[in-house]
């Protein structure tokens, strides 16, 4: 059984294999030199993940190279602030345009200057979609916290040097990373997958 990890981001692909650690056989798309980037169109997270999974599964049977006991992975993740009526959501990676992690964060500060802590309410999400032949299942992970007034750590990528999840008094960016795989939106969602796997019921 190959798991194919059908995302371009090397942040995400380094993430996700340390959730899985080393008892998966995991591939990336750079792996089986497939070099294809859907568009992200989908209306929600759902959807996306969908996409993303079933773009790489057609290009692999379209090359001959999908095998029956392939398993694809695409997850679909996104930063969601109650005060901006759930945004940057599921257009988090290009909601600010194309600019560095850096840039995304010091934006959304500055939206939220002034504003109280108790309406800094945010919470990351994660769909995962596994795509195994005709079989089609998701699994979603969230978790709940706040937005800091100022970048801190440099662990994370994405919006994590702001975001401090409840029950924390540090960013996801200044989380080891093994504290922040066991309580993350995405190591909840792949927490599920992983059981399911020992299940046989993906």
């Amino acid at each position: 059984m190959r798991i194919i990890l059908a995302t371009n981001n090397q942040n995400k692909i380094s993430e996700i294999k340390k959730i899985l650690g080393n008892s998966y056989n995991i591939f990336s798309l750079k792996d089986l030199n497939i070099n294809i980037n859907p568009d992200e169109i989908g209306i929600d997270f759902k959807e996306n993940a969908y996409i993303k999974a079933k773009s790489v599964y057609d290009f692999m049977k379209n090359q001959n190279i999908y095998e029956d006991s392939d398993i694809i992975l695409s997850d679909d993740s996104g930063f969601c602030i109650d005060y901006l009526d759930g945004a940057p959501g599921v257009k988090s990676n290009r909601y600010f345009g194309d600019v560095t992690d850096k840039n995304k964060n010091l934006k959304v500060i500055e939206l939220l200057k002034g504003v109280l802590k108790e309406k800094r309410k945010a919470y990351f999400i994660c769909v995962l979609c596994v795509l195994s032949g005709d079989l089609v299942n998701y699994y979603e992970g969230k978790v709940y916290g706040y937005v800091a007034d100022k970048i801190t750590g440099d662990k994370g990528f994405g919006y994590d040097s702001i975001f401090i999840v409840d029950g924390y008094d540090k960013t996801f960016a200044e989380l080891d990373s093994d504290i922040k795989n066991k309580i993350s939106h995405r190591g909840t969602a792949f927490k599920k997958f992983i059981n399911s796997i020992e299940r046989n019921c993906i």
